[in-house]
């Protein structure tokens, strides 16, 4: 009876132990660096009421560089400062009633950036001098968790451009986990296959300046970020070719170079892919971005060979602008608008009617410049 009584006692030493123990700060987040930015999160799983957070993040390895905290609480104390680049001191109070409740909680986020990239290397980041108090100014059981990144070399489907290549267009897409600051891009245009004309889609527009030169059968092209920034990470169409394509075969990609937000050049993934469209219809696609600014993209098709006229007016039904009066081939087709008339000057904002009008086929749709 006695030992069963003593198994007991420690049974229940145990469980308040680990009961005591459950008030964690850690870190969390991907573990994988692949980018010249890291960010991870500060969390707090806690089951006593927490009034302030007192704590030191130590970094193993000058690898990477703290560049900001940002609280993602309210009514929250937070300071923080580095008096070396090993080192962080972080300072957290909660104002009176706004104390963290028993739960979970994500703190703050933690951006670094990456000062040596060394491939199968890793950065440990662990917590010192924890101390958690409730709000009558008690010292809490408390334990702390840190995370170890590790460097792997950046995965090339996480920079990528497809080549989306129909009888009267090539469309661009880039994917990019980081921003971007220049794209140089070179074309071979075989079999006499033509290029025409480049044209920016809606993502590059304002953020990107293009410039493309055409030489016989190769055609160079240059985006070149307009702001420090560069183009943010994300994916979709960021401008387009047109001419007379006859298939996948006639498109060789000679080089394709991308420059990342740190100065450095990378090359990236590429597809080539054969999206031959003839469609049995004449169709007028809604334009997008729409809402628009700086610039919007007109999407529409044409079963044969014909004149296209696209042209923008006001809601009072004055001529804008014409876009577009040409023959093209059968296929998909673009066009753009960047929210200027005929002598090149802006327009306000407000409703504007774009139509297209092609071998008595006539289509209108309203559009949205929004400044």
């Amino acid at each position: 009876m006695l030992k069963r009584l003593v198994e007991t006692i420690a049974l229940l030493i145990i469980i308040a132990s680990l009961i005591n123990a459950q008030n964690l700060l850690y870190l969390e987040g991907e573990n994988k660096v692949n980018t010249s930015n890291v960010e991870i999160n500060l969390a707090l799983s806690n089951t006593d009421t927490v009034a302030g957070i007192q704590t030191t993040l130590k970094l193993d390895k000058p690898l990477i560089k703290l560049d900001t905290i940002l609280t993602l609480q309210n009514n929250l104390l937070f300071r923080y400062y580095s008096p070396d680049s090993a080192t962080i001191n972080i300072v957290m109070l909660a104002s009176s009633g706004h104390e963290f409740k028993p739960g979970k909680t994500t703190i703050a986020k933690i951006k670094f950036k990456v000062l040596n990239f060394v491939p199968n290397d890793s950065v440990n980041l662990t917590f010192a001098n924890l101390l958690m108090i409730a709000p009558k100014v008690q010292k809490l059981n408390a334990t702390a968790q840190g995370i170890t990144l590790k460097f792997v070399k950046n995965d090339k489907s996480n920079l990528e451009l497809k080549f989306n290549i129909s009888y009267s267009s090539i469309v661009v897409h880039l994917r990019n986990a980081e921003p971007i600051k220049n794209i140089n891009l070179e074309l071979k245009i075989k079999n006499g296959s033509t290029p025409e004309f480049v044209y920016p889609m809606p993502r590059s527009a304002g953020t990107m300046k293009i410039n493309h030169i055409i030489t016989g059968e190769i055609i160079k092209v240059n985006l070149t970020a307009t702001s420090e920034y560069g183009l943010e990470a994300g994916e979709g169409e960021i401008f387009f070719i047109t001419g007379k394509f006859k298939s996948q075969d006639d498109i060789e990609v000679i080089s394709a170079e991308v420059t990342n937000s740190n100065g450095v050049i990378v090359t990236p993934d590429f597809k080539l892919i054969d999206t031959d469209i003839y469609p049995a219809n004449f169709k007028l696609e809604q334009n997008y971005p729409n809402p628009f600014n700086p610039i919007t993209t007109i999407k529409f098709t044409i079963p044969k060979e014909t004149r296209v006229q696209i042209s923008v007016f006001d809601i009072t039904g004055r001529l804008v602008k014409t876009l577009l009066d040409k023959t093209l081939p059968a296929g998909e087709h673009w066009t753009i608008w960047d929210g200027t008339d005929e002598n090149g000057s802006k327009v306000s904002s407000g409703v504007y009617i774009y139509r297209m009008y092609s071998d008595n086929f006539i289509s209108a749709k309203k559009m949205i410049l929004a400044k």
